[in-house]
């Protein structure tokens, strides 16, 4: 046992995603004890008026335009450069462009908070206040761009466990700062001013991290500028940037077209019936992100044998990671939903099925595509990401007042990855050659996957009707055991391969 546990903590990977699930597991804790507290010490308007701050800072944080993680994805290559010297102007041009960038984003906030009352129709005194809170995001917001390349090193690095457990102390540090200024009545600038505490408190903590336990090269960072490697960090940075509209698109228009044509309780629906799906997705999409450093490493050293043979194993795992994990929330959703909510939030099963459908999709595709990523030629699939967004939005707009949510999700399912993945695959064959695993090896783990769930999702699914006098909390436990008892050991299985890779 004490082997056993020695071993585990030696194994970053494991280490990273134990602590990558406990900040996330953290994070929903908070969540869902910070949103009555808020609306207990600042009521529904002020509460509002914080989330619309919140979401204007976020869009700000795309003008970042790709450059964090152009800049981790090439500190990945430039690492293992005998000479230093790509190394070093990688370093000092990118930690120049993110502190421009930090600057441009909190100017930007200013002018935003400035004009709330005539873009958001705020009146004279919520004005001042979104005007006093936008400064404070913007000035959070630019100094956390300063740490962005500490924190590039430390993906490129290999080292998420750190950047993991450093999240997790600052969560709930600023909870608990945020409590303490809410318990002083300093209101709605609480959050402000707790946000800013911590921005500059993660932000020392990584680079004193970083220098002190990390060998990060600060030194680098006193030569200038150079012109090539701005370019290059540009034109990867650009790729990503294009991907990550085409993924906002994707995911992030739902609720608005939602209440634009069923109504705003449509919408509460939509913000909640799938909750569960949307957690799962990330927490397995978590097994695929912390293994994406070691295989960027790999292809810095051009093992393309090794890449193949660590592509096909991760793949594996997510897929029968995720499919099963998607049948037991497509049979288990409605139940949850029932209990959680008291009633009041319902849709159609079907739409739990799709719904399903859609996750499995999305984490096969993003192995893929997200593989080619990081391969840094990835041709014209930012592009097509973005076409595929905007056909989802004007098919989304089409079939949303004819079918309801149904016909949005059969949308979505209809068109995630058509595009891209054919790209995707063409892109993938071609960089690793005749190393290049099998399609016929994918499909057989996406199949495996798929038939998981699909046999999970039908034995649970009847759990209702084989014990019909029972309340729901005891179907729901029944159904959870079950579960358990047929994908633990499969995930055993996997968690034995994960730690002898």
């Amino acid at each position: 046992m004490h082997r056993l546990v020695i071993r585990y903590f030696r194994n970053r990977y494991l280490v990273s995603l134990a602590a990558g699930y406990t900040q996330m597991g953290v994070l929903i804790l908070i969540a869902l004890v910070q949103v009555p507290l808020l609306l207990s010490y600042l009521g529904k308007a002020q509460f509002g008026l914080w989330l619309l701050g919140v979401q204007a800072a976020s869009w700000l944080q795309l003008l970042d335009g790709g450059m964090n993680g152009a800049l981790a994805r090439y500190l990945i290559d430039y690492r293992h450069d005998p000479a230093g010297g790509a190394l070093q102007r990688c370093l000092s041009t990118g930690v120049r462009v993110l502190c421009l960038q930090g600057v441009v984003v909190m100017l930007l906030a200013g002018a935003l908070g400035c004009c709330g009352e005539v873009l958001f129709g705020l009146d004279s005194n919520d004005a001042i206040n979104f005007r006093n809170m936008m400064f404070m995001l913007g000035l959070s917001g630019a100094i956390s761009f300063a740490g962005k390349v500490t924190q590039a090193w430390l993906y490129g690095c290999q080292r998420l466990d750190l950047a993991n457990i450093i999240g997790l102390v600052l969560a709930l540090l600023e909870f608990a700062l945020l409590w303490l200024m809410l318990h002083m009545q300093w209101g709605l600038m609480s959050l402000a001013w707790a946000r800013l505490t911590i921005v500059i408190l993660g932000v020392v903590t990584c680079w004193w991290v970083c220098v002190c336990y990390v060998a990060f090269p600060w030194r680098m960072l006193r030569f200038g500028w150079d012109g090539v490697m701005f370019k290059e960090l540009c034109k990867f940075g650009g790729g990503m940037f294009l991907l990550s509209l085409g993924a906002l698109l994707l995911s992030m228009t739902q609720t608005a077209m939602t209440a634009r044509y069923l109504g705003v309780a449509a919408a509460a629906i939509w913000a909640t019936a799938p909750k569960v799906f949307i957690m799962a997705q990330q927490m397995v999409c978590k097994l695929w992100d912390y293994r994406v450093p070691h295989l960027s490493n790999l292809m810095a050293q051009g093992k393309n044998i090794e890449i193949s043979g660590e592509f096909l194993r991760i793949f594996g795992i997510v897929a029968c990671i995720g499919g099963g994990v998607s049948g037991v929330l497509a049979a288990v959703n409605q139940t949850f939903l029932e209990i959680w909510t008291a009633g009041q939030i319902h849709w159609d099963p079907l739409n739990d099925s799709l719904m399903a459908a859609s996750v499995y999709v999305f984490l096969i595709v993003r192995c893929v595509t997200d593989f080619v990523l990081h391969t840094k030629k990835v041709g014209w699939m930012p592009i097509l990401m973005c076409v595929e967004g905007v056909v989802f939005v004007t098919a989304a707009a089409w079939l949303l007042p004819l079918h309801g949510l149904t016909g949005m999700l059969a949308a979505s399912l209809a068109i995630s990855g058509v595009l891209r993945l054919p790209y995707a695959w063409k892109m993938f064959s071609r960089y690793l050659g005749g190393d290049s695993p099998k399609l016929w090896d994918l499909a057989k783990r996406c199949i495996t996957g798929g038939a998981l769930g699909i046999g999970v999702w039908y034995l649970l699914s009847h759990v209702p009707q084989w014990v019909p006098s029972l309340e729901g909390e005891s179907v729901l436990s029944i159904q959870c055991a079950m579960a358990s008892l047929l994908l633990g050991p499969i995930f055993i299985r996997f968690a034995f391969a994960i730690r002898s890779a």
